[in-house]
């Protein structure tokens, strides 16, 4: 019989189900894979790999590095959290994080999903009131990322984290977890930090030597924003998403 007209943009690392559909699914399409670790994920599955199409995912990213002036800190070190407020973007983890931090700052998460008042209870009970505030409109992000310091993405599963690269294409260091997809956009140590999913004290510690850069060399930081926006530009360019996507419809049946 004729293979089904079928392709699947896939941009969750987490392995399919068994179900009935999901099975006839994964025997039909072809896979547009954000990341490696979904193309592994799905291959591990047993998906082919004629079916498999590594292709990551892409945003309007800007020519320039967008230039982020303030060296004279003003004010506490301000972190930025963009994301649905859901268990496995890790938020837990960054507020328990906060509250071992030696260094001081302030983090806004930017979002709203179904963890938000088991969130906000969080911030009470350890005593972050004065340092967490929650916006749940994405209207205002292109001002926020410019007046962040440092992107904090502590994500327990993502297939590849659009949220780092639109931080990365404006110039923002990021700290992530080292899962799913996050390790192909952020290279340790140069375009920002990767700690272990769900460990608070790493990431407490990550973020006291960041934060203690952007107080006393504040362009180390600035340099490794600026790495962070040419890796995106050159790794992760539109064209390529949009050509590469174009040639896999082209070639079904």
């Amino acid at each position: 019989p004729r293979q089904a007209r079928l392709v699947v943009h896939r941009r969750i690392d987490d392995a399919p189900s068994r179900s009935l559909l999901t099975r006839w699914k994964y025997r039909q399409g072809r896979f547009v894979c954000v990341s490696e670790a979904v193309e592994q994920v799905l291959a591990r599955w047993g998906v082919p790999n004629h079916r498999l199409h590594h292709i990551p995912s892409s945003l309007p990213l800007p020519e320039d590095c967008p230039s982020r002036s303030r060296e004279e800190l003003d004010g506490p070190v301000q972190l930025l959290c963009v994301g649905a407020l859901v268990h496995h973007k890790g938020h837990k983890t960054l507020l328990d994080a906060m509250a071992l931090q030696s260094e001081s700052c302030e983090l806004l998460l930017v979002g709203a999903g179904l963890e938000e008042a088991r969130l906000r209870r969080q911030v009470e009970r350890l005593g972050l009131v004065d340092r967490v505030r929650f916006e749940r409109s994405f209207e205002r992000l292109p001002a926020l990322l410019e007046s962040a310091d440092v992107f904090v993405h502590p994500s327990l599963s993502e297939g590849l984290g659009t949220a780092v690269l639109e931080a990365m294409g404006a110039g923002l260091p990021v700290v992530a977890a080292r899962v799913g997809g996050l390790p192909e956009l952020v290279e340790d140590r140069v375009t920002g930090w990767l700690v272990e999913p769900g460990e608070p004290a790493q990431l407490a510690a990550t973020l006291d030597h960041v934060i203690a850069l952007r107080r006393e060399r504040p362009a180390e930081l600035t340099g490794c924003g600026y790495r962070g926006w040419r890796r995106a530009r050159e790794r992760f360019p539109m064209t390529h998403m949009v050509g590469e996507v174009q040639r896999v419809y082209d070639v079904l049946p």
